[in-house]
């Protein structure tokens, strides 16, 4: 689930553990399912966005929000396709530093070296996430002499971004000296 990033999965796993835990161990509260972030970033659904935009951090309200996106259909996946940057306030808010820490504890995260060349650290670990506007990367790594390290690199901007320059630039830095 986590190496291929499937969404669905991840869902089914929020439902599994409880969204409450998640949201505390992430520090968010009422934190949309991926589902319901496709529901809310749907154009179509732009009444179901001004109203979970509109009611702040009213908990209560913002559930109630919730539970309408999770029972609105699915929109095609060409809306999303198309590359253009929607609703980027809707998303999963998480400091590097706390993706770090939660790098090094979830060892589902070490199936998979992303951008990293794993003949350069005897383990790497990666996730990254990416939807138009947005993209990130991040990589757990050990070097040679037994340093751990975290290099995380996040881009959460509306105007096109240059996917292969920012993959090419973290790249880069994952060779610097260690």
């Amino acid at each position: 689930m986590i190496s291929v990033s499937d969404n669905t999965a991840a869902d089914l796993l929020l439902k599994s553990v409880e969204r409450a835990g998640v949201e505390a161990r992430l520090g968010q509260t009422d934190m949309p399912s991926t589902r319901e972030f496709f529901v809310l970033k749907n154009p179509a659904n732009i009444e179901l966005l001004r109203a979970y935009r509109s009611v702040g951090l009213d908990r209560a309200a913002r559930k109630e929000v919730l539970k309408q996106a999770d029972a609105a259909p699915l929109s095609n996946a060409m809306v999303f396709v198309q590359g253009l940057t929607i609703a980027t306030d809707v998303e999963w808010f998480v400091s590097a530093q706390g993706l770090c820490r939660l790098m090094a504890e979830l060892p589902e995260t070490w199936q998979n070296p992303g951008v990293a060349d794993p003949a350069d650290f005897p383990s790497v670990s990666f996730k990254g996430g990416s939807e138009p506007g947005v993209l990130n990367l991040t990589n757990q790594l050990t070097s040679k002499v037994g340093k751990m390290w975290c290099v995380s690199a996040t881009r959460n901007r509306p105007e096109p971004l240059d996917e292969q320059m920012f993959i090419a630039m973290y790249a880069g830095m994952l060779k610097l000296p260690h």
